[in-house]
């Protein structure tokens, strides 16, 4: 990672804080790899209490301590963006996963909706010769019921 480079034995960092500050960092990117991202916050944790205590004890000069603390810092907005991608991802995936059992229920049975709504039949054309007028061509109630007699007025 990028604070790796940013501890090299440098005049103004003593050689054991920098072997320190290193390992803390292997840490932080050990643990990213792995994706256990409360290792990782314990490993940054890590480095800059080294950081600090390094620069309290007069191991690390000031502007030393400044690019090592802004190095830290890239990395940890790194780590937090990946952190942010694999939960994208995670949650891409549920969706995913989610819709693919819902297609399989849904093809594998029917849903009650589809079974249950009647289907309407078409209308049937009508018969040669009865000129869609009804069975006896519009020329009164047909055979089963006798013609209904006149009233007088």
């Amino acid at each position: 990672m990028l604070a790796v480079g940013a501890c090299g034995s440098q005049t103004d960092l003593a050689e054991d804080r920098a072997h320190t500050l290193q390992v803390d960092v292997l840490a932080v990117s050990t643990a990213a790899a792995a994706k256990k991202w409360d290792a990782v916050e314990s490993a940054l944790t890590a480095a800059r209490k080294q950081l600090d205590a390094g620069l309290d004890a007069g191991e690390i000069s000031t502007s030393r301590y400044h690019e090592i603390d802004a190095a830290l810092d890239r990395v940890a907005a790194e780590v937090a963006a990946a952190e942010d991608r694999a939960a994208a991802a995670a949650v891409a995936k549920a969706k995913s996963e989610a819709a693919a059992k819902v297609k399989a229920t849904a093809t594998a049975s029917p849903s009650a909706d589809s079974t249950s709504v009647p289907t309407a039949k078409a209308p049937s054309a009508p018969k040669a010769g009865n000129k869609g007028k009804g069975a006896d061509n519009g020329k009164g109630p047909g055979s089963k019921h006798p013609p209904h007699p006149k009233k007088d007025k």
